[in-house]
């Protein structure tokens, strides 16, 4: 068993790995063209991470809703899942849930760009770039 600052310190340490965690998904949603899906994403697993269920029933003691679902449907049957997991359900629902209002809020608020003049293009100019580049195309194959 833990002493409570044993808990504390343990609870501390989880949260600062799901911080950093959040961080990387973040990261790693913004390499991919999601867009408006990152926040509603990132919101959902902040939900699914941070969710606390009781280690037994009338416990003091929390721990990750998450595993708490995983190992009573493991040890306990499929019948246990509902203590720890409807919350947990819950919550990422309601993470998903905040980041569509942040989402839509940040799309609403959020200065628009103005658009670009179209630029007239000279029938010269693109001469003289076709000219420069066939002339480097052709020292290129000089070179070698």
């Amino acid at each position: 068993m833990l002493s409570p600052a044993e808990y504390t310190n343990a609870w501390l340490a989880y949260i600062l790995a799901m911080i950093v965690g959040l961080w990387c998904f973040w990261y790693l949603l913004s390499k991919l063209p999601l867009g408006r899906l990152r926040m509603v994403l990132v919101c959902a697993l902040a939900g699914f991470l941070a969710m606390p269920a009781e280690t037994a029933p009338n416990s003091a003691f929390l721990a990750p809703a998450w595993l708490m679902a995983i190992s009573e449907t493991l040890f306990d049957g499929r019948d246990a899942f509902a203590r720890a997991g409807s919350p947990l359900v819950a919550a990422v629902l309601l993470g998903a849930g905040l980041g569509i209002i942040i989402e839509t809020l940040w799309a609403f608020f959020q200065p628009k760009a103005p658009a670009a003049a179209p630029r007239a293009q000279h029938p010269a100019s693109d001469a003289a770039k076709t000219r420069v580049l066939r002339a480097r195309l052709a020292r290129a194959r000089g070179s070698h």
